[in-house]
């Protein structure tokens, strides 16, 4: 489920459908330690989808969420979220007035494509979708660590990812007829529409309190 090497598949699935330093130069160690620890321990991650037009963000479905179980480990460089296989790293935790805030670590990931067999990498980056001003944070009061990635993507994916928002119901029936009629032109307004967004997955990993 959360594989990253089976994300691209994932993500032509939902296309279809529309056919280092840790925390200011300030703190101490100790201080980093007790800040970051309040994150600590087994929880439950879920991942949803958004779509970014440079202004907002969409939730790209409400209803496909995934979840599976978690933890969240400390590590020298920050936090580790572990997950079904994949871990994603957590650096420059900063105190926050509410718990702290935290920037994901460039991913490398490493693909095949399943029709070709060619394999290829690209680099996920973390994106500032909490609080539109960080890649991620915890909050105290309700025990949850949110983080987002910008999964990138090439412009007629995010285009056919886009035809699904309801903000582009208009492009979809323009777009719709020319699908079958004249796929070149179709494919250029696809990817004029992909150029305006990014792919955004967010991660909110809930603590369990009963340990």
């Amino acid at each position: 489920m959360f594989n990253l090497l089976t994300m691209k598949k994932l993500i032509y699935s939902a296309a279809l459908f529309a056919a280092t330093m840790i925390g200011f130069s300030s703190c101490d160690k100790d201080d980093e330690a007790n800040i970051k620890d309040r994150a600590v321990g087994d929880c439950t991650v879920t991942m949803s989808y958004w779509m970014y037009d440079g202004a907002q963000l969409s939730e790209y479905t409400k209803k496909e969420h995934d979840t599976a179980p978690g933890k969240i480990v400390s590590t020298n460089e920050g936090l580790q979220m572990q997950s079904d296989g994949d871990a994603i790293s957590l650096i420059n935790i900063t105190e926050s007035p509410n718990g702290f805030t935290c920037d994901v670590k460039d991913l490398l990931v490493n693909d095949k494509d399943e029709e070709t067999g060619e394999t290829y990498s690209y680099t996920v980056t973390g994106f500032n979708g909490y609080e539109m001003k960080y890649h991620g944070g915890y909050n105290t009061s309700t025990f949850k660590l949110e983080f987002y990635l910008d999964w990138p993507l090439d412009k007629e994916s995010l285009g056919y990812l886009a035809l699904n928002l309801p903000e582009n119901a208009d492009k979809l029936a323009e777009i719709a007829p020319l699908l079958s009629s004249d796929e070149d032109a179709a494919k250029v307004k696809i990817e004029e529409l992909g150029a305006k967004y990014k792919y955004i997955i967010k991660y909110t990993c809930a603590k369990h309190m009963d340990e």
